[in-house]
């Protein structure tokens, strides 16, 4: 087992920054590795990711619009690529010679599948070192102490629950964005982007608009009046009635009724 010293992972760089604030008493010191904040004290390193760090994709035999039929994505396979290659070379190189790891990612789905990800790049290069989950749903002193002294496991089961809706993700996004772009003729950058969000958004959007055009305006009136207590200084009062249902109501709907109302408000010298 690897003798070096004990690396900590979180989600971003400023959770590593408070936790190591919080676990060295505020003795850690910061260094730059692969122009990316390492935080150290004693025997033991911190270093913050920047959410995913790897990102899932099809092969490259999969990227030919023309050639490739979007139905094929459905069940083509997917690969992951590092998409912050400084951290994920920083990781590595913080993993090589770890004699422990502790991932202390988000306490959700999306952290779990982050700290799985953080947990295949230290496997990469470091098959022995043990490695421990620590949940907190705060970055607090006690949580935060509390949860390193009590570790646990990676949930794999919940970190798959997070795979499968990026995977979800792409190919729903990837075979709609292809299909309607190739069916528009609309390649390049000009193509239709559409996603799993996108999609009922836009729903969302056009609803509003069919209920905006089909909408039949009605005339209505509002009647105000300018009043001055005694003494007081003047002020705009709005009339109102008791609708069928025994309500407030100001909105008056027929217009002759308005114009009766209107008569004998001008005439009224007290209200």
């Amino acid at each position: 087992m690897s003798r070096g010293p004990e690396l900590i992972i979180t989600e971003k760089d400023n959770a590593a920054r408070r936790i190591a604030d919080i676990l060295s008493g505020e003795s850690a010191t910061a260094e730059r590795q692969n122009d990316v904040n390492v935080y150290k004290w004693g025997g033991k390193r911190c270093i913050g990711l920047s959410g995913h760090v790897v990102g899932v994709d099809f092969p490259p035999e999969y990227n030919d619009w023309r050639d490739v039929e979007p139905v094929e994505l459905i069940d083509a396979p997917t690969t992951k690529q590092p998409t912050q290659e400084g951290i994920v070379a920083a990781l590595r190189k913080l993993a090589r010679n770890a004699s422990r790891v502790v991932i202390a990612t988000d306490y959700d789905r999306e952290g779990e599948l982050i700290g799985k990800e953080a947990y295949e790049l230290v496997r990469e290069v470091n098959e022995d070192a043990p490695i421990d989950r620590v949940r907190f749903s705060s970055i607090t002193e006690n949580e935060v102490q509390e949860a390193f002294a009590n570790p646990d496991d990676l949930d794999f089961d919940l970190a798959a629950a997070g795979e499968a809706r990026q995977v979800i993700d792409l190919t729903w996004g990837a075979a709609l964005t292809r299909f309607l772009s190739l069916s528009a003729r609309q390649l390049g950058d000009d193509f239709i982007s559409v996603g799993r969000v996108q999609g009922p958004t836009l729903k969302l959007i056009v609803d509003r608009e069919r209920e905006i055009q089909a909408f039949d305006p009605e005339s209505y009136w509002e009647l105000y009046g300018n009043l001055t207590k005694a003494g007081g200084d003047p002020f705009e009062a709005r009339y109102f009635y008791l609708n069928d249902e025994g309500n407030e109501a100001e909105r008056v709907w027929d217009g002759d009724a308005a114009e009766v109302l209107t008569e004998a408000l001008d005439a009224a010298e007290a209200a």
